[in-house]
């Protein structure tokens, strides 16, 4: 599980050759999560599974993303080459 600014949203993550992170909003709000995953840097991103797409990581770990009323987002964590 990974805590999150927001109690409606359900975080965790999965490392099985590789991290896969899944958001899951269970609200009928739209709003933006924020997340440390702290053994992570900017040398890493989160790219979108559903969707095209790229999230950076801080280099403190920190995550913003947004997520629509009863929204999901999933993302495989890369790592940026020569970082």
């Amino acid at each position: 599980m990974i805590d999150t600014d927001q109690p409606s949203v359900l975080a965790h993550r999965c490392d099985i050759d590789g991290a896969v992170i899944a958001l899951h909003n269970l609200t009928d709000t739209g709003l933006t999560v924020e997340f440390v995953l702290k053994d992570m840097d900017d040398s890493h991103y989160l790219t979108d599974l559903l969707v095209d797409g790229r999230t950076n990581v801080s280099e403190k770990g920190e995550v913003s993303v947004a997520l629509g009323r009863y929204g999901c987002r999933w993302f495989r964590v890369r790592s940026t080459p020569n970082k």
